[in-house]
């Protein structure tokens, strides 16, 4: 089984099902969605056989943690029940996986011993580690819950390592003499008591597998491994020392590193040498990583070989977030000219899994690549995982120059306040998105926006008054909206009477002209008609002033949209003008007299009157002046 380990936020562990692989990445299908995954073991991801005392431990550490406490010998036999294959050094050291002190889990042991000597399902093998072998039921006798086809021997159950985390005792003492393991020839990781090998050979090996050399190195006390630094050459004791960098527990000399060559050194064959680790080797690359954090001598050449480093380790949170503060160092000193060569893609692969967080690691590495790399931090890859709160609060702890940026806008945060906006079905909800930075608020789709209202109003009422009052102000800026634009027509139709009267003065003069020629034969009649035509132009003009001054004083004493509209139409009917219409009404689609904004409705359809058109109605004759804009149904 696979459990993923709650993050921040969330209430209990995920449990999946392994469906396909040996190592990692491995094929995993989660109990509680039955969706599938492949998942890479680390600090999240953690391999354990249903039902063990580990997997027991994993979904419940507090409760299980207290029930071994109270029994050590009892939880060193239930492991070996459970399948862990390991020698007595193994058992000690999974015992401080679960908080126990050595002093605790040595006297455990002893007492572990004397119970297994009275188990005949118990035996030892030549590696001395303990295996259990349940007695078989007698010939034609089944378990209960048993059948008669045979089955397929179940895999051993994951063994398990310590895991480097801050704070834990050390582990320097060796385990019971009696019980130690005898080496077997050609075997790095189980070096004897007496047969350590040689300097030289332990620096080849580092060359090629520190991680393996380190986990034997582990297994030696503490006065053997600073034999290996007495009376050594400053030159060599740089190298010597790093052989003690990924050793998987407490060592006094294990700091000791100056040399950043030496270190990258170590680092690249460890980064080569994590493709095929095993359990123990990827401790080893956890102290590691955590031992290079502290001593602080990295370059930038170490970005790629880190970053596999931090993918692959198995070490607590705090030791890999401190390692990846220090990859975003390095990604901070990194020169412009060399920026093609950092490869980005293992970077996100390293970081991805980490929380987001204020002031984390991960937000660390991001700010580095928005400054070096601005076109790829919208890169989806960079942000997955992470919530919009986890978003919103790094934004204001620091990131807020990213999430600012344009392309992070559109492909990162759109989406999540997107998903906030579908999900949001109550009024907190609702002013948790109104409540988010300007960068953030920008992203919510003002339509989206309006239909959270509706849809929450649907069961709040207080939503529900909201929404009543936004849509009367909606309404009365539609009518403001149309009122600006009569005025606006009124003066257009100012300009024009100016314009008529200019011509109508042009016409004047060339008229006098020929009354002059006429003035003898038609004085009486030139008289009549000009007398006409002037009472026309004062008539129009008149009208036209009538209705500017009274828009305009409508408009100064602040009258309501109704009065104003009704005075307007009183006025203009007194010309012979008829309404097609009014603004809101609904009416059968005419196409003599509407004009359809959008689309071809059907005459006699339903529709709506968004602004009303005019006829104008003389003895003899109706001529539509204007037709009314509609929007069908």
């Amino acid at each position: 089984m696979v459990i993923c380990l709650p993050q921040v936020g969330q209430e209990r562990p995920r449990i999946g099902v392994v469906l396909v692989g040996g190592r990692s990445p491995l094929r995993v299908r989660w109990e509680d969605d039955g969706s599938e995954q492949d998942v890479v073991l680390d600090n999240q991801y953690k391999l354990a056989a249903r039902h063990s005392l580990r997997y027991e431990w994993l979904l419940d550490p507090v409760a299980v943690g207290e029930r071994i406490r109270a029994d050590l010998a009892g939880a060193i036999i239930r492991s070996i029940e459970d399948g862990q294959v390991l020698d007595s050094r193994g058992h000690q050291d999974l015992l401080h996986v679960y908080g126990i002190n050595l002093e605790n889990a040595t006297s455990a042991w002893k007492e572990a011993t004397k119970r297994i000597a009275k188990r005949s399902d118990i035996r030892i093998n030549r590696k001395k580690q303990y295996i259990w072998e349940p007695p078989a039921p007698p010939v034609g006798q089944l378990s209960p819950g048993t059948s008669a086809t045979p089955e397929v021997e179940p895999e051993p159950a994951p063994i398990v390592q310590p895991e480097p985390e801050s704070g834990t005792p050390a582990n320097d003492q060796p385990p019971i003499e009696a019980d130690a393991p005898e080496p077997e020839e050609g075997d790095p990781k189980s070096p004897g008591v007496d047969d350590m090998p040689q300097l030289a050979d332990l620096i080849r090996q580092a060359a090629q597998a520190p991680l393996r050399t380190a986990v034997g190195l582990g297994r030696r006390s503490d006065s053997e491994l600073s034999n290996l630094l007495i009376d050594l050459p400053d030159g060599q004791h740089a190298r010597a020392a790093a052989l003690l960098l990924p050793v998987p527990r407490d060592l006094p000399d294990a700091g000791r590193l100056g040399s950043a060559e030496v270190a990258e050194t170590m680092l690249h064959a460890a980064a080569d040498e994590l493709h095929a680790a095993d359990a123990e080797e990827r401790v080893a690359a956890g102290w590691l990583l955590r031992r290079l954090a502290e001593a602080a001598v990295l370059t930038p050449a170490s970005i790629a070989s880190l970053a596999r480093v931090i993918r692959a380790a198995d070490a607590g949170p705090a030791d890999i977030d401190a390692a990846v503060r220090v990859l975003a160092e390095l990604l901070a000193l990194t020169r412009p000219a060399e920026t093609a060569t950092v490869p980005l893609d293992v970077v996100v692969d390293a970081v991805s899994a980490m929380p987001l967080r204020p002031g984390s690691g991960r937000a660390a590495v991001i700010v580095a690549v928005a400054r070096l790399w601005p076109d790829q931090v919208a890169d989806t890859a960079w942000w997955r995982g992470a919530s919009l709160t986890d978003v919103v609060d790094c934004a204001e702890g620091g990131l807020g120059g990213v999430t600012s940026l344009e392309s992070v806008g559109e492909r990162v945060i759109r989406p999540l306040v997107n998903a906030a906006l579908v999900k949001a079905a109550s009024r907190r909800a609702l002013s948790h998105l109104l409540g988010l930075p300007a960068e953030f608020a920008r992203q919510l789709p003002a339509g989206a926006v309006a239909g959270v209202f509706r849809r929450i109003g649907r069961e709040d009422p207080t939503v529900a008054g909201w929404v009543a009052e936004l849509s009367d102000t909606e309404r009365a800026d539609a009518l403001r909206r149309d009122a600006a634009e009569a005025q606006k027509a009124s003066a257009a139709a100012t300009a024009r009477a100016e314009a008529a009267s200019q011509e109508a003065a042009g016409l004047l003069d060339r008229s006098e002209r020929l009354e002059e020629m006429l003035r003898r034969d038609h004085d009486e009649a030139v008289g009549l008609r000009s007398a006409q035509e002037r009472q026309i132009r004062i008539d129009v003009v008149r009208s036209l002033a009538e209705l500017a001054a009274e828009v305009e004083e409508l408009a100064a004493d602040s009258t309501g949209p109704d009065v104003l509209i009704d005075r307007v139409r009183a006025m203009v009917a007194a010309h012979g003008l008829e309404p097609i219409g009014a603004a809101g009404a609904d009416a059968a689609f005419d196409p003599a007299a509407h004009k359809p904004i959008a689309g071809r409705p059907a005459p006699g359809s339903q529709v709506t009157v968004l602004r009303p058109g005019y006829r104008w109605r003389t003895l003899d004759d109706v001529l539509v002046i204007g037709k009314a804009l509609v929007v069908k149904q």
